[in-house]
């Protein structure tokens, strides 16, 4: 895929008539990769942008508004338009003190953000290493990796409890 870059310059001169194809053949001289184009004016009005410039009968000149001739005086009403854009919400693993900063961000972008644990709890739990029998009911103590205890007591099997 070839890609090219084309700059568009706009310039406004006023030249003999005599010279104006000189002066073009000149500029297309210069470099065969730049090539410059010209308009004249016509029934003494050239159109230059937005602007239609006059020539007036003592040489002076004038302008006015141009448009073009398929312009419907068509506008958009300022207030159409939408102001938010609704996305649904993306879903962040929550990481301490980071995921509350990336929300704020995303907020002002009208970006709204739920939070999901990476792990889930039977993953956070350490192997219990005890030989106490897990059929019958009884008091249990979980540690965690993050250094959090919970202590937990429970009538069915602290087997079935702590799966």
């Amino acid at each position: 895929m070839v890609r090219r870059k084309i700059c568009q310059w706009y310039t406004f001169t006023i030249l003999p008539t005599d010279k104006v194809s000189a002066i073009l053949n000149h500029l297309n001289s210069i470099n065969p990769k730049i090539q410059f184009t010209m308009e004249l004016e016509a029934d003494n009005k050239l159109a230059f942008l937005d602007i239609l410039l006059i020539r007036n009968p003592d040489q002076s000149l004038s302008h006015t508004v141009y448009s073009k001739v398929t312009h419907t005086d068509g506008y958009l009403n300022g207030d159409s338009h939408r102001t938010t854009v609704e996305r649904p919400p993306t879903v962040l693993p929550y990481i301490k003190g980071v995921t509350n900063k990336i929300e704020r961000i995303l907020k002002r972008a009208f970006i709204y953000t739920y939070f999901k644990s990476s792990k889930k709890m039977n993953q956070l739990l350490r192997p219990v290493k005890c030989n106490i029998p897990f059929q019958s009911a009884g008091v249990y103590k979980l540690e965690f990796d993050c250094g959090l205890l919970y202590i937990g007591q429970t009538n069915r099997g602290i087997g079935t409890r702590v799966k």
